[in-house]
C-alpha cells in the first residue's frame, strides 16, 4: 500500500516541480527582460535593435564619448554606432544624439517626452526604428532645453 501512494505522490511532485521550474523560469526571464528593457522616467534610452529590442543603454545625462567600455545591458555589445531605436522619457529636456564624439558632426534631435513634434503621434520622443541615415550612427549625446 505504501508503494502506490509514494509512486503517485512522487509522480505528482515531479510533474508539478517540472512545470513550476519550466514555467517559472521562462516567465521570470521574460518579465525581467521586459522590466529591464523599459525606459524609465527622466532617462534617454538607446536600444540595440529596432522595436526596442535587444540590449538597452539608459542615461540621465549627456555622454561625450561612447567608449568601448560603454555597452548595452543584455545583448548588443558596444553602444558606439550600434543604436537602432531610441526613447526619451524626460519631460524637461530634449536630447541631441550626435554623429561624433564631443557632440560633433550632425546631431539628431529627440524631443522631450510629451511634446508634439512634426510627424509623430506624441512627438519625436519615441523612435522604434531610426531613419536609415541615423541608425547605428551615434557616438555621443547631450541633454538641452
Amino acid at each position: 500500500m505504501r508503494f502506490p501512494r509514494f509512486a503517485a505522490y512522487s509522480a505528482t511532485a515531479v510533474l508539478a516541480a517540472g512545470l513550476l521550474t519550466l514555467g517559472g523560469s521562462a516567465t521570470a526571464s521574460a518579465d525581467e527582460e521586459a522590466v529591464s528593457m523599459k525606459c524609465k522616467t527622466d532617462m534617454f534610452c538607446l536600444y540595440y535593435q529596432s522595436a526596442y529590442k535587444g540590449g538597452i543603454a539608459d542615461y540621465a545625462g549627456g555622454i561625450m564619448q561612447y567608449t568601448s567600455a560603454i555597452k548595452f545591458s543584455g545583448s548588443g555589445g558596444q553602444v558606439n554606432n550600434n543604436s537602432a531605436a531610441v526613447k526619451l522619457r524626460d519631460k524637461s529636456y530634449h536630447v541631441h544624439a550626435c554623429q561624433y564624439y564631443n557632440y560633433d558632426g550632425w546631431c539628431f534631435k529627440v524631443w522631450k517626452y510629451g511634446t508634439e513634434g512634426e510627424g509623430g503621434p506624441i512627438g519625436y520622443s519615441d523612435w522604434p526604428e531610426l531613419p536609415a541615415s541615423r541608425k547605428n550612427a551615434f557616438s555621443s549625446h547631450n541633454f538641452y532645453r
